[in-house]
Parts: structure tokens; C-alpha cells; sequence
């Protein structure tokens, strides 16, 4: 399935660009930057649980 993922961290403590760093970093490994906070994937069932559980 195309999925379509969008967020947005709060960056204005340093924990909170270390938590956007993060989540980055995992968007890359399952898809496409298309913008800055946004990801194209094409994921199955398994990954889609799998990066829902890594996020969490």
C-alpha cells in the first residue's frame, strides 16, 4: 500500500530535535523524502505495524 506520512516535533528543546532526527531517520529506511516532514512509503502489512512500533 501508498502511504502518505506527515508529522511534526516540536524542535524547540534539544530533546526535540534529537526525537525529529530520529523519526527522520526511520522515514528513510521505508520511503521518499517529498518534503521536509513528509514521506512517501510503500509498505505491506508487516512493515507498516513494524514502523508503528519503532515510532512508539
Amino acid at each position: 500500500m501508498l502511504v502518505l506520512i506527515t508529522y511534526d516535533v516540536n524542535t524547540e528543546t534539544n530533546a526535540g530535535k534529537a526525537r525529529l532526527r530520529k523519526v527522520a531517520k526511520q522515514f528513510v529506511n521505508y520511503g521518499t523524502r517529498v518534503q521536509n516532514s513528509v514521506f512517501e512509503c510503500i509498505l505491506d502489512n508487516t512493515q507498516c505495524v513494524t514502523l508503528k512500533a519503532i515510532l512508539s
